[in-house]
């Protein structure tokens, strides 16, 4: 039997839903999950006994439980399984307080890597006093003051099928079905992203023999074929060897390591370029003249085609990321666009469409974090 078919449950439970009070309840909740006893009992013998693959993950918007290599009668199977955990979930305080220590026991191990601390100063200064603002993993203070019956009580606002949404993936066919929506009341209720500062650089002075460096642009309410524009862009930044960061950086020796993605929001997207370099600099103005560069119509049409194929071919060929880019954007921005639609926008796509977001880019203003 082909074990092709991969299941993907994506949940309204995220770092922008959460009061001050809670912060990293959803996060804490993932790690939860896969540590109660009902899981134990019930979800991981299935998993165990049939080699399928786990991935459980929280984001700002979304928790989300991904599984794969499952044959079609494992699928149903597994479905059946976590709809029942759902709705029996329970938890002991033991294992609350387990978690606790191990939340914290995370959060300063990942204290000691500068990119953690770069992004958790990126999103207080791109995202001043917005729900974006706040760490996916919490503090060590809102960590240590949760409660049995917070979490219960987050499990049974956000655990149910009118905050979810279910795809099920046949990796041999190239079939993805919705199995399930979450309800337009929730859609509704998907915060609406707002970049606070624009233009604004920060230094965070760690003594380091190379600087980790984010430079992030918000672009507000951009239509879908702009987002899918800003993805091509972000794959001229970063792609093959014929990239940006490559030709520019890494083949001079100017960065270590250097990637760029775009995360779309409800009401606006951002693309966001990580590099490593002891010339931060240096490297942060050529960067900024490049999309200058790009804005003014100085586009290598190899470079662009070689994008634009690499985001062509993740809606024309079979590939298990296609489930998760169509899962991934709908819980975050409140729309459905399946493979087809999109493949038919990236076709259309063409040099003067990215020097137009290119300039829409540079009008946005950018944000800066530099550990030295």
């Amino acid at each position: 039997m082909e074990k092709n078919i991969s299941y993907h449950v994506f949940i309204q439970s995220g770092s922008v839903y959460e009061p001050e009070r809670l912060s990293g309840i959803s996060h804490f909740l993932e790690h939860i999950i896969s540590e109660s006893d009902l899981y134990r009992r019930k979800i991981l013998p299935f998993l165990d006994k049939y080699e399928v693959y786990e991935d459980l993950g929280t984001n700002e918007f979304y928790t989300s439980l991904s599984f794969s290599l499952l044959t079609k009668k494992q699928f149903v199977l597994l479905r059946n399984k976590i709809n029942i955990f759902f709705e029996d979930f329970e938890i002991s305080k033991e294992v609350i307080e387990r978690e606790k220590n191990s939340i914290k026991e995370e959060i300063a191990y990942l204290e000691l890597f500068p990119d953690f601390l770069v992004g958790r100063e990126f999103r207080k200064l791109m995202f001043t006093d917005t729900p974006f603002e706040k760490p996916i993993i919490g503090s060590m203070k809102v960590v240590s003051s949760l409660f049995l019956e917070d979490v219960m009580n987050w499990h049974r606002m956000h655990y149910i099928k009118g905050r979810m949404l279910e795809i099920v993936y046949n990796e041999n066919n190239d079939n993805l079905e919705i199995l399930s929506l979450p309800e337009a009341d929730s859609l509704k209720k998907i915060p609406i992203v707002k970049f606070t500062n624009k233009d604004k650089e920060s230094i965070l002075p760690l003594n380091l023999s190379s600087s980790v460096i984010r430079v992030g642009w918000g672009l507000s309410n951009l239509s879908l074929k702009e987002r899918i524009i800003l993805d091509i862009i972000a794959g001229i930044l970063k792609g093959a060897s014929s990239s940006f960061i490559s030709t520019e950086f890494q083949k001079p020796g100017l960065v270590y390591k250097g990637t760029a993605n775009v995360d779309h929001f409800r009401g606006g997207s951002f693309l966001l370029v990580d590099l490593i370099s002891t010339r931060p600099e240096e490297v942060v103005d050529r960067l900024r003249k490049y999309i200058v560069n790009l804005s003014r119509g100085v586009v290598n049409e190899g470079v662009f085609n070689d994008a634009k194929m690499r985001e062509r071919n993740l809606y024309k060929f079979s590939n298990l990321e296609k489930p998760l880019i169509i899962g991934e954007e709908y819980i975050s921005t409140g729309d459905l666009i399946l493979p087809e639609e999109r493949l038919k926008i990236v076709e259309e796509v063409v040099v003067g469409d990215v020097i137009e977001i290119a300039w829409k880019i540079i009008n946005s203003g950018s944000c800066c974090v530099i550990a030295k």
